[in-house]
């Protein structure tokens, strides 16, 4: 009976480490590998865009070919991010990770009014974020904002790609 108790317990314990691991340290080290590799490379509150998915591209998991997708790491220790961009049709959406890869926010063209653009706040709880405007708080100091924009053919990628790049990702 002993030993059908200690291995209960051991099995158990097993099961409570491993429940743990993957559901609270690997997304926030996926997450953080992701916004370091990122950083690495524009720093933070700045956007990378990347180029056309073709078979060979895994920056991003699983990446669309018909997607082009632009990345900012978000630093709020120093105050909440304004990201600003202009919608591209057909559809673009603007979505809000934490550190923890929590989906925290999530706003398409959608919702926008007719030729208006994508003014968003990322802070934390207590920082300064207008109220007037859309917002996402994060419980970390860091996160990630992702753009994606549907191209439908070459010429119209040459297009959005000059449009992602006027959008910002500041610190206030």
């Amino acid at each position: 009976m002993k030993a059908v108790a200690i291995w209960l317990a051991t099995t158990l314990g097993v099961a409570l480490l491993a429940h743990l691991g993957s559901t609270w340290y690997v997304p926030r080290y996926i997450m953080g590998r992701l916004m370091d590799t990122v950083a690495a490379e524009s720093g933070t509150n700045a956007f990378v865009n990347r180029p056309l998915a073709d078979a060979d591209s895994r920056t991003i998991v699983r990446p669309s070919p018909d997607l082009m997708y632009s990345i900012c790491v978000v630093d709020m220790s120093a105050g909440p991010v304004r990201i600003r961009a202009s919608a591209s049709a057909p559809y673009t959406s603007v979505s809000v990770f934490a550190a923890n890869s929590d989906n925290v926010f999530v706003m398409n063209d959608q919702a926008l009014a007719p030729g208006a653009d994508f003014d968003i706040w990322v802070g934390k709880p207590r920082q300064n974020v207008p109220v007037s405007a859309p917002s996402a708080l994060l419980r970390s100091d860091r996160g990630v904002v992702l753009i994606r924009r549907v191209v439908t053919d070459a010429e119209q990628a040459k297009a959005v790609d000059a449009l992602r790049r006027e959008a910002r990702c500041e610190q206030r």
